[in-house]
């Protein structure tokens, strides 16, 4: 092998060998600098609030399962949920995922759940401009509410919902998604997901309740 021939191969071998050094500093990054909220768009939103899809999400991406008695006072109430932690060294977020349940003017509202709690960190306001429209109630500790009618990334307000009736005629126009926000241990938490469509026939029961978090 001539001089010239081996200095070019070890010339390659070098800059192949910073190219993917750099490449692993550049994934590094990404996920020293992944917010909660890319989390959320990632575990919640992109696979439209669904809860097996959420969790199958977290766990391709290492979340662990966590027991649902360990988990904290969310401001919404959790009917049925699994629970997935992000390791401590890479945020060590929460998520819930199951059905969740909220009293808005007295109509009980069920709907799939994908929650996320980031302690420590904020979220909500990332949620908020996501939502992109007027919260349908905001209550004093910081907990608002949005309804909307979603189309990709573009959010339409599901305005006066305040009946089993104005739901039920919602309904009709197109899938009705909320999205919660408020605080949990240190940090924000959000709740997303879409609302159940009411049966066709007599309206479902109404619940007497104050304009209130759960």
């Amino acid at each position: 092998m001539s001089r010239c021939l081996a200095t070019g191969l070890a010339w390659a071998s070098l800059v192949a060998a910073m190219i993917v050094s750099a490449t692993a500093r550049a994934d590094n990054a990404v996920t020293v600098n992944r917010t909660p909220f890319d989390d959320f768009q990632s575990l919640c939103v992109s696979v439209g609030g669904h809860a097996a899809d959420s969790l199958k999400a977290a766990e391709q991406g290492g979340w662990l399962p966590m027991a649902a008695a360990d988990l904290p006072k969310f401001p919404v109430n959790l009917v049925s949920v699994d629970a997935r932690q992000q390791p401590p060294d890479h945020g060590g977020g929460l998520l819930v995922a199951g059905r969740g349940r909220y009293l808005f003017d007295g109509v009980e509202i069920r709907f799939d759940l994908c929650g996320l709690a980031a302690e420590g960190h904020d979220l909500t306001s990332g949620a908020a401009t996501w939502a992109g429209v007027e919260p349908a109630e905001t209550y004093p500790d910081g907990s608002r509410v949005y309804l909307f009618f979603q189309d990709g990334d573009h959010h339409r307000p599901a305005s006066g919902i305040d009946t089993d009736e104005a739901l039920t005629k919602a309904s009709r126009t197109g899938q009705v998604w909320i999205l919660v926000i408020g605080h949990a241990r240190n940090g924000g938490f959000v709740a997303y997901g879409p609302i159940d469509r009411p049966p066709a026939g007599p309206g479902p029961i109404r619940v007497a309740a104050h304009r209130r978090p759960q």
